[in-house]
């Protein structure tokens, strides 16, 4: 995936994973793997039904910078048991960052 510096819109993301979480969080690391977010609610809007597994990440234009790209994004996922497992759980999403 790539956006622009400065990009504002929510990125979209979906997974049968997310289907029927009690919690989702977002972990964004940058290229050097320093974390830049780990928030267990701010950045994200379940898309209605929970059950379509589908989500919206929202995020603050200062977040992505150019020069810290690329970005890793992975969503922990916690279900109402306690279990808790990782989306994407192979490679995370990598999300390059193209100057304005």
């Amino acid at each position: 995936m790539a956006i622009v510096e400065g990009w504002t819109k929510p990125l979209l993301a979906s997974s049968s994973a997310f289907a029927g979480a009690a919690s989702v969080a977002a972990a964004l690391a940058d290229r050097e793997g320093v974390a830049v977010l780990s928030s267990a609610t701010d950045p994200i809007d379940v898309i209605a039904p929970a059950s379509c597994g589908k989500l919206r990440f929202n995020y603050s234009s200062g977040d992505f910078e150019a020069a810290r790209s690329p970005y890793r994004l992975r969503f922990r996922l916690e279900a109402a048991d306690g279990t808790v497992t990782y989306a994407p759980s192979r490679d995370a999403i990598e999300i390059t960052v193209r100057p304005y």
